[in-house]
């Protein structure tokens, strides 16, 4: 982000616009729960989704600083590193987590990916109600 806005900068833009990062949101009473969900949800998101993005072989042979090298890479990692990519937990986790997210990369704007892997409509919406009644207005 440092780099992003030192870019702007160094090209003429006085004001930075506000950033946007894109999490997904796994939120429930039960943190367990939601971790379950979340490796659940981003495991098949990437069997059903990327790996057809992805012809087989094709990442494995591009050179380590290709940026799709460094894409693909970054997804097929995200179970080894959910609670650092996602907003995963109960209320309390993740309005703790959004502050550590905006206070850790200056991020004015957040938004969710929350139909991801297949992921259960109803599960889904009650995760996003109690993110709605229990986060939301913590960060008006």
């Amino acid at each position: 982000m440092a780099r992003y806005r030192a870019a702007l900068r160094a090209h003429g833009h006085q004001a930075v616009p506000p950033s946007m990062f894109v999490f997904f949101l796994f939120v429930d009473q039960d943190y367990r729960q939601a971790l379950a969900e979340a490796r659940e949800t981003t495991g098949r998101y990437m069997e059903l989704g990327l790996r057809s993005l992805f012809p087989a072989g094709l990442a494995a042979n591009l050179p380590p600083d290709d940026p799709l090298r460094g894409g693909w890479d970054m997804i097929t990692s995200m179970a080894d590193h959910l609670e650092e990519r996602a907003i995963i937990g109960t209320p309390h986790d993740c309005r703790r987590r959004l502050a550590e997210v905006r206070e850790e990369w200056g991020i004015e704007h957040i938004a969710f990916y929350l139909h991801a892997g297949a992921r259960d409509i109803g599960r889904t919406r009650r995760g996003l109600e109690l993110f709605a009644r229990e986060v939301m207005p913590e960060f008006r």
